[in-house]
Parts: C-alpha cells; sequence; structure tokens
C-alpha cells in the first residue's frame, strides 16, 4: 500500500516491527535483504522521504519511545499468539 500512496506524492513512513509468531516481523524479513537496516536516525528517515516518498524502519527510542515498551509487553504477555 505505501508505494500506491506515495506515488500520490503523500509521504508514508511505516514504522513496523519485530517477531510476530513463528514467522518473524516485517523489519526481521526485510534484515535479510543485505545491506538494509531498520535502524535509521530521523534525518535519515526525512532524507528518504524526501527523496523516494515512503520508507520502512523501525520506531527509534526517539521517534515512538512507548513502542519499544509496548512491543516488550506483547511478547511477554503473548497477545499475539492469543487466539480470542
Amino acid at each position: 500500500m505505501a508505494p500506491l500512496v506515495a506515488s500520490f506524492g503523500v509521504a508514508v513512513p511505516q514504522l513496523s516491527g519485530r517477531g510476530l509468531g513463528h514467522t518473524g516481523g516485517t523489519l526481521d524479513k526485510l534484515e535479510s535483504i543485505p545491506g538494509w537496516q531498520a535502524s535509521i536516525s530521523n534525518e535519515r528517515m526525512r532524507e528518504i522521504l524526501d527523496e523516494v516518498g515512503a520508507v520502512v524502519c523501525a520506531a527509534g527510542s526517539g521517534l515512538a519511545p512507548a513502542d519499544g515498551k509496548l512491543y516488550a509487553l506483547r511478547d511477554i504477555t503473548g497477545t499475539v499468539e492469543a487466539i480470542p
């Protein structure tokens, strides 16, 4: 979806996570690409958005400080694996 939205000139910063069950998270999969980095600075994210229009990266502590805590809580409680 990000490429489609970006093609209309809308900046698409996608913050993704790790370890969603046995399949791994988006970042886990993307990091299998040689040279790809999940952790980038806010400045680098803005550069990529200006140049490309879309970026997929990890939510750093300066960008989304609560994100890491929520992911840790999700992992501890097993909420991804839960069947309602």
